[in-house]
């Protein structure tokens, strides 16, 4: 499986763990604890792993996690906050909301401009 495949005008944080095969679109931002599985893609425009405060980056310390399960799609426009584990294969529509501390099992679809938050 070939490399990570970044677009230039994305920003990848330090802290980012990327398997093979990952593309990121344009303009996407993913922020530190992040883990992108294998095979996935993230669209144009997407926030990945951001944090609770807001656009602030974790402080040192803080162990702040997203992770994404391989051969997952998320299309364009979509945020993901942090303290997420999303299962294999999840796949979303365009700017779909996933909020923090959402736990999802494997071949999850999330259909276009949903909202998905958990009460813990």
């Amino acid at each position: 499986m070939p490399e990570a495949l970044i677009h230039s005008t994305a920003i990848v944080h330090a802290g980012v763990t990327l398997h093979e095969g990952v593309q990121i679109g344009p303009y996407a931002i993913v922020y530190p604890g992040v883990e992108i599985g294998a095979g996935s893609f993230v669209g144009a425009y997407c926030e990945l792993g951001v944090p609770l405060g807001g656009a602030r980056l974790p402080a040192n310390g803080e162990n702040a996690t997203l992770v994404i399960g391989p051969e997952s799609t998320i299309r364009s426009g979509s945020t993901l906050y942090t303290n997420s584990r999303l299962g294999p294969r999840f796949e979303c529509g365009h700017r779909v909301t996933i909020r923090e501390n959402t736990v999802a099992g494997e071949n999850l679809r999330v259909g276009t401009l949903s909202d998905i938050f958990m009460f813990c």
